[in-house]
């Protein structure tokens, strides 16, 4: 029996005010948007478009920054959380350099942290994959789950990619039609209630 991949996907854009606006113009007489660079250190590497800059932990595929044109989005890393009756996160993976931006003119670049199933916690080996293309102001994330034959059982609930946001950025709050007002401020009291009062 084959290993059957599960594959969670999703395009993460930030819906920003000028986000719609960031494409590149490629009319004649006109600039093009600058080149994707990947650039890389023991610890982490970083991805930019002259619109977002991401750096991005190699071990883990955890965001540690996000900036767009130079404002800094996060108010901590994000990550990759997936319940298996726990929560799980990569924690050793291995780096790779899927697309690199210098083989095809600065257009796209793609990294991958990839760990193993090490004999503890869910059976299941994880690809965590983050790409950026040039002229765009939203950064491409998603995950691979492999669950090959010969592994134990595994059932997994959930996958999502957590973040949080520098507060005096994001004022407003759209879930869908029905839940869509402005961001109480995070010190607000509360009471706790169910997902869809959430």
């Amino acid at each position: 029996m084959k290993s059957r991949p599960w594959r969670i996907a999703g395009r993460l854009q930030l819906l920003l005010p000028l986000s719609l606006l960031a494409a590149g113009v490629h009319a004649v007489g006109q600039p093009t948007a600058p080149d994707v660079t990947v650039v890389s250190n023991s610890a982490s590497v970083i991805l930019a478009n002259g619109i977002v800059s991401v750096e991005i932990a190699r071990t883990s595929g955890n965001l540690l920054a996000l900036h767009y044109k130079g404002l800094s989005i996060l108010d901590g890393p994000a990550y990759l959380d997936w319940h298996t009756g726990g929560n799980n996160h990569l924690t050793d993976g291995r780096f790779r350099l899927v697309v690199d931006p210098k083989t095809n003119g600065g257009e796209m670049a793609e990294i991958c942290v990839a760990q193993k199933y090490s004999g503890r916690g869910a059976a299941f080996d994880v690809e965590f994959h983050h790409v950026l293309r040039r002229g765009e102001s939203g950064l491409y994330s998603f995950a691979v789950f492999r669950h090959p034959a010969g592994y134990p059982p595994a059932a997994m609930g959930q996958s999502r990619m957590v973040f949080r946001v520098q507060e005096d950025l994001f004022n407003f709050l759209n879930v869908d039609d029905q839940r869509r007002h402005f961001m109480p401020p995070s010190d607000t009291p509360f009471e706790a209630l169910g997902p869809k009062e959430s």
